[in-house]
């Protein structure tokens, strides 16, 4: 396995898990194995282990001179993808948000189609059509292919959301638990989406290194 680091702003490697080491990492450097996607370094036990071994695995990070990058809209596609079982670290707003622009964009494709797949049903039937047409039609659809692919992408969609906005909370320095008032009447989504519109907590928190942070611009 290759390693890749990010450091000084500069994507460094191909490098064996010693080699990182030749340089001035610490555990929030991004570290990214055999090309694949950037986790900070002490999500890597490994790399944390022979980090602990040099003395050097602080509990508390320091941003000197370093700011927080925006997360663009494919990286945040990429990330919650990848992410999808990942309920703990931190999730920045950027990453959120885009996030949810890409879930509202792929909802409204698909009841767009849903909805012209069962007009084009309801048409080629007669002018009245009867209750027990209409409903042969609905099992119909809820049984076509089509379907069952539109409740797998719903699920899948569901779990990357929930994973998101439980690491956004925990950026916010607030318990995942929190994501349970989105199932309260009225005032609770309003909370959250407060919560989630607040910027990162500075600093490291007890979820994890503050998110996206690089060398100053």
């Amino acid at each position: 396995m290759v390693y890749y680091i990010m450091y000084r702003g500069q994507v460094t490697g191909p490098m064996s898990k010693e080699q990182i080491f030749a340089y001035d990492v610490n555990r929030d450097t991004m570290v990214s194995a055999d090309g694949g996607e950037w986790r900070a370094l002490f999500t890597y036990p490994d790399l944390m282990e022979m980090l602990s071994a040099r003395g050097n695995s602080a509990p508390q990070s320091v941003y000197y001179g370093a700011r927080q990058r925006m997360v663009d809209f494919g990286e945040a596609i990429k990330r919650g993808f990848s992410g999808m079982f990942t309920f703990t670290g931190r999730s920045s707003r950027s990453e959120f948000w885009w996030w949810m622009l890409f879930v509202w964009i792929v909802a409204s494709a698909l009841s767009m189609v849903s909805r012209i797949y069962f007009a084009d049903e309801v048409f080629s039937l007669t002018d009245s059509p009867s209750s027990e047409e209409l409903m042969g039609i609905y099992k119909q659809i809820l049984l076509s292919p089509g379907s069952i692919i539109s409740n797998i992408i719903n699920f899948v969609f569901f779990l990357v959301t929930l994973s998101v906005s439980i690491r956004r909370l925990h950026d916010t320095g607030r318990s995942g638990w929190w994501v349970l008032l989105d199932f309260a009447c009225c005032i609770g989504p309003i909370f959250l989406i407060v919560w989630f519109c607040q910027p990162s907590q500075e600093g490291d928190n007890e979820y994890g290194p503050m998110p996206n942070m690089g060398e100053a611009a």
